[in-house]
């Protein structure tokens, strides 16, 4: 419990913070870095889609995506869950960090080479220390010489659509 408060008053004094904390189950895990969420204050059959702030895990279809969904999937679903709300992406996605049995999930896939620490929206710099010791130690993807960052493999399979359907 204290580590749980300790970890909520570092976010709650960062900068760029917002202070809502939800708590509900995870009912589904979308990929490495997104879940449904069902909160206890939603309605029946209402849910929250939670992006996890500050990391980007491989998209499906690249080397790890599935890895990574399932590693996130193992942590959570089925799952009471807390989540320290940051923001709301372009996408209606509410960002945030996730808690699951004691574990700051976000840190744990950066740390099981599982993620990156996203420095398009780094809110937390610890993250990439984490990170490159996940490489250093060669865990996840880091094994894989040519790990291509989400947002790059994103660019790359947009820029290969035909230009109509862009």
């Amino acid at each position: 419990m204290t580590r749980l408060l300790a970890f909520l008053a570092c976010l709650l004094l960062a900068p760029a913070a917002v202070a809502e904390v939800i708590q509900g189950v995870v009912f589904h895990v979308i990929d490495g870095d997104t879940l449904l969420l069902r909160t206890q204050a939603a309605a029946p059959r209402a849910f929250v889609k939670v992006r996890l702030a500050d990391i980007d895990a491989p998209e499906l279809d690249q080397p790890f995506g599935t890895a990574a969904k399932a590693a996130l999937a193992r942590r959570v679903e089925n799952r009471t869950v807390t989540v320290v709300l940051v923001a709301t992406d372009d996408y209606g996605r509410r960002v945030g960090w996730v808690r699951a049995g004691g574990v700051d999930v976000n840190r744990a896939l950066v740390n099981e080479g599982l993620a990156w620490a996203y420095t398009r929206y780094h809110r937390n710099p610890a993250l990439r220390a984490v990170e490159q010791d996940a490489r250093r130690a060669r865990r996840g993807l880091w094994r894989d010489e040519g790990a291509i960052a989400p947002w790059r493999w994103r660019h790359r399979e947009a820029l290969s659509r035909p230009f109509a359907s862009r």
